[in-house]
């Protein structure tokens, strides 16, 4: 579970060092630079999102102590006996 937002973030930072390797790549054609511009802009915005994301979550889930660990099987049933 943990390693799942840091792996999209580091999709999100590969389609921006892609986009900028095109736009530096396409110099000469304005429809492929336009193009590569807006792989960096969604890029660094949907970095900015999931970051921001994470840590409002981070902060919720400090702030009021919540234990976000996953449960146990067992554990579940145990109280269900009860």
């Amino acid at each position: 579970g943990s390693f799942v937002i840091p792996f999209l973030i580091s999709i999100a930072v590969f389609i921006i060092i892609l986009g900028m390797v095109n736009y530096v790549r396409q110099g000469d054609n304005e429809e492929k630079r336009a193009e590569a511009r807006m792989f960096i802009m969604w890029g660094v915005i949907s970095v900015f999102i999931m970051l921001s994301i994470w840590g409002l979550i981070n902060i919720l889930l400090k702030s009021f102590n919540i234990n976000n660990q996953v449960p146990s099987l067992n554990s579940i049933f145990d109280r269900m006996r009860v």
